[in-house]
């Protein structure tokens, strides 16, 4: 199955990865987010990108001791879910009312007191409160203290072993710290993908609400922040950032585009319920910040490119869309294996990328496997090979040259 955010968290990415997803890297060796928030992104990236060095970070101790017990102490945490969930199941919505405000004075007390011992029950009530407060918010009063209400939710899915067990499986040697988003800089090189979703710029005054951890996040916060993706950018990292569009509510409003100005800033559109008033959710655009642009073409290996011209045309850059396929045309088995094409995808940075065969027509001899990772990495060239089985064919390769280029 393919894990999903474990809770529900304000701003979550599940609605925008589809377009998040496209303004990946085409490889992610080494992956950072120092937000991570409900991890829609770093789930993701996990499970389709397979990174060799993750390390993820929040302001929120309580959301990453949650991650950390998922990680190391999975089995007992469904065990506890399982009890609320079986408790919960079989009250009347005024006892499960009674029960919800009875754990989170609880979750407030474990919280305050720190005690190691208890960081394991304090996850499964952070989850149990997630699942049961209004519009799975988690704010805090000037003491620090969750303070969200009940939400009256008749049945919710308090414990969801599979997928909690997904997530733990794939998180099993992803770094985790607290603290500020900074801290992760002693991390973060050229080989690095960041992907950064702060607290968003309130639209509105009447649009904020407290923090989700104990320490706001102002303009003046914001342009730090800005500050930080261009010292991070300048060592060489990847960075893609999320924010809210100020545009929504006054398009002169150019706060970010003066931020962002050396990057390439674009709008995207999301479903946000986070309004009481059901009336004044739906569509709202937001913005996406990038620093790099996809490549739409990675070249082969030096050494391979001399070692295939030896024996014919190399055609580097070819358009994939040029590319015919006939299947009665193989001599092999034609039945594409989706893992395999996901392991040339994400590994062909350790020599597994090779030009594919084409004929003299342009219709595939060889690679199908190669050709579908580069059009799941979002290229549109790849280097291909037309094999010359007599070198007198000389007349064909001088046509062959003339036509493609």
């Amino acid at each position: 199955m393919l894990a999903h955010p474990f809770i529900k968290w304000v701003g979550g990415k599940s609605q925008l990865l589809d377009e998040i997803r496209t303004r990946y890297p085409n490889r992610i060796e080494k992956y950072c987010e120092p937000f991570v928030g409900g991890g829609a992104v770093l789930f993701d990236v996990l499970q389709k990108s397979m990174p060799e060095e993750v390390l993820i970070n929040d302001i929120n101790k309580e959301l990453i001791n949650t991650y950390e017990q998922i990680r190391d102490n999975c089995d007992d945490m469904i065990i506890q879910l399982s009890e609320l969930q079986s408790r919960y199941k079989n009250q009347t919505l005024e006892e499960n009312k009674n029960l919800f405000y009875k754990k989170r004075n609880r979750y407030n007390e474990i919280k305050m007191n720190e005690n190691k011992d208890e960081k394991l029950e304090k996850a499964a009530l952070f989850i149990f409160l997630n699942k049961t407060c209004f519009n799975g918010l988690y704010r805090v009063n000037s003491k620090g203290q969750f303070n969200v209400p009940f939400n009256n939710a008749k049945n919710p899915l308090l414990c969801d072993e599979s997928n909690l067990k997904e997530c733990s499986r794939l998180l099993q040697n992803v770094e985790m710290r607290t603290g500020d988003y900074k801290d992760c800089k002693d991390f973060i090189d050229e080989r690095t993908f960041v992907y950064i979703d702060p607290p968003y710029r309130p639209l509105t005054q009447t649009s904020s609400f407290t923090s989700y951890s104990e320490n706001g996040f102002t303009d003046k916060e914001q342009i730090e922040l800005g500050n930080f993706i261009k010292e991070i950018s300048n060592k060489g990292a990847m960075v893609l950032a999320s924010n809210s569009d100020p545009k929504n509510v006054d398009a002169q409003d150019n706060f970010f585009n003066e931020i962002y100005k050396d990057f390439m800033v674009e709008t995207v559109y999301a479903k946000r319920a986070i309004n009481s008033n059901g009336r004044k959710r739906g569509n709202v655009s937001e913005l996406l910040i990038s620093s790099f642009k996809q490549d739409a073409y990675i070249p082969v290996e030096s050494f391979q490119r001399e070692s295939f011209s030896k024996y014919g045309i190399f055609l580097p850059k070819f358009e994939i869309s040029k590319i015919k396929i006939d299947k009665s045309r193989f001599s092999f088995c034609n039945e594409i294996s989706q893992n395999e094409v996901k392991n040339i995808a994400y590994n062909f940075h350790k020599n597994a990328w090779e030009p594919i065969t084409l004929d003299e027509d342009f219709y595939l001899k060889d690679g199908q496997h190669r050709l579908e990772a580069a059009k799941l990495m979002g290229l549109k060239y790849i280097d291909a090979f037309i094999f010359i089985d007599k070198p007198a064919k000389t007349e064909t390769k001088s046509r062959r040259r003339r036509e493609v280029f």
